[in-house]
């Protein structure tokens, strides 16, 4: 059984959906219910669905769907690992552990290598009665995040690199018209951000260094969020509304990179972003910020990956103007036979940590 809050647009979500998609297809899937704590961010629900998958949703509310999490994994009476993404439902499911109230292991999986100030309360008060946490990257291991748990593992995520593929192959032409409905040619060079429009994600630095920057690039930016609105009022304000294009939400975010010469990942804090491994798939060169997990991602995935100090919107200038196109990632793409970032090497692994986890 997998727990979460919420199963909108996200790097988790999208991690989640594919493995336990891939867990299925290969027939390895012990468990198939899914317990979503935030039912209006549904986003991933249908998906699973159609794969076999049985979604529960709880109430909305942190303290009810917590407990309420903590009724439907005792009412299961299965002594499998619960596997929890989210930090607010883990805690109650934590605490029931502790408590004799569920008899499964309790497996967390830590994304980020910050929380907010409740959160790290509960951490403190509760990692010690999970079995274990997989932490998405070495430097989220390191973190405050991870940091009471007694046991923690290692993970990097996958992506599904075959859809990628079959799209690339049934939409030869996409580039180009994704390009046209832009007013672009060929020859324009486009980057690309994909991300929820928060300030955390860095978009509003990323559109400022794109105006001091030394290009005649255009941005298009895949996501919605709060941000919006003022991330469109600096584009008037900069005078970049022609060469910057908000998409909205786009699903999934990588086909926009099919179409882009390089990512842009300006965010403050991250652990290892799903959209880094999109791109190092695709052969796409990207620009990242310094967050948690950019020299990782560089390291493990051997790909071009130019890491900028977070916040310097002068340097996120400079490596804008330097970037070089990649015009044959898609064709390098089609005869990849396999990547680091596949989401059957990412199924596997997360597989065996589970068990290393659970039992010692």
């Amino acid at each position: 059984m997998e727990v979460i809050r919420g199963l909108g647009l996200g790097g988790a979500e999208a991690l989640l959906t594919q493995r336990l998609v891939r867990e299925v297809a290969d027939g390895t899937s012990s468990d198939r219910t899914v317990v979503n704590t935030a039912p209006h961010e549904a986003h991933y629900e249908s998906q699973l669905q159609r794969h076999g998958l049985r979604v529960l949703s709880t109430s909305s509310n942190l303290f009810i769907g917590g407990v309420q999490a903590v009724v439907i994994v005792r009412r299961s009476a299965s002594t499998l690992p619960i596997v929890v993404h989210s930090p607010g439902p883990a805690f109650f499911l934590k605490l029931a552990w502790a408590a004799g109230l569920v008899r499964s292991p309790i497996v967390q999986v830590i994304h980020t290598s910050r929380w907010r100030a409740a959160y790290r309360v509960a951490a403190r008060l509760s990692d010690r009665f999970a079995a274990g946490a997989i932490c998405v990257g070495r430097e989220v291991q390191s973190a405050p995040t991870s940091r009471n748990f007694r046991r923690t593992v290692v993970v990097h995520g996958g992506v599904d690199v075959d859809a990628m593929v079959k799209f690339i192959r049934a939409k030869p032409d996409f580039k180009r018209d994704f390009r046209a409905t832009l007013g672009l040619d060929d020859a324009t060079p486009l980057l690309c951000a994909v991300g929820t429009l928060t300030e955390n994600k860095g978009h509003l630095n990323l559109v400022k260094a794109l105006a001091v920057s030394n290009t005649a690039a255009h941005l298009v930016i895949a996501g919605d969020g709060p941000m919006r609105a003022t991330i469109e009022a600096a584009i008037d304000e900069l005078g970049l509304k022609s060469r910057v294009h908000l998409m909205g939400r786009v699903s999934p975010g990588w086909t926009v990179m099919t179409a882009s010469d390089a990512l842009c990942h300006a965010s403050l804090r991250e652990g290892l972003p799903v959209v880094l491994m999109e791109a190092q798939a695709l052969g796409l060169p990207i620009i990242a910020t310094a967050f948690a997990g950019a020299a990782e991602a560089r390291d493990v995935g051997d790909g071009r990956i130019e890491i900028v100090p977070v916040g310097d919107t002068d340097a996120l200038a400079d490596a804008i103007s330097r970037v070089s196109r990649l015009g044959e990632a898609n064709h390098a793409l089609l005869q990849l036979s396999t990547t680091y970032w596949s989401v059957s090497r990412y199924a596997a692994e997360f597989a065996s940590a589970v068990t290393a986890l659970t039992h010692p």
